[in-house]
């Protein structure tokens, strides 16, 4: 194989471009649509982590007022309305 690094994508075509003559075995093949699949996960998880904001303990996440010292919510009105707003949210995403 190559001593150059490259991406999971460019190094599929790169392998499958290769001389005719050569042939794959399918444990090469595997190991191709292996690194495709590690790659697109690792994007999507890279894109999905960008979003996401983090705020500390005892900050509301709805509302961002102070609330309990360890606590995500000021109450359980504002979890029930975080928690349906996200769930939207990733509907429309998905």
């Amino acid at each position: 194989m190559h001593t150059q690094t490259t991406s999971a994508p460019s190094l599929a075509i790169d392998v499958l471009a290769r001389d005719t003559l050569e042939r794959l075995s399918e444990g090469d093949l595997a190991t191709v649509r292996e690194s495709e699949f590690i790659f697109a996960a690792l994007a999507k998880h890279r894109e999905r982590t960008s979003r996401l904001t983090y705020l500390p303990l005892g900050i509301c996440r709805n509302c961002e007022e102070r609330c309990a010292p360890g606590e995500t919510y000021c109450d359980d009105d504002c979890r029930i309305d975080h928690q349906q707003r996200e769930c939207r949210a990733a509907r429309l995403r998905a």
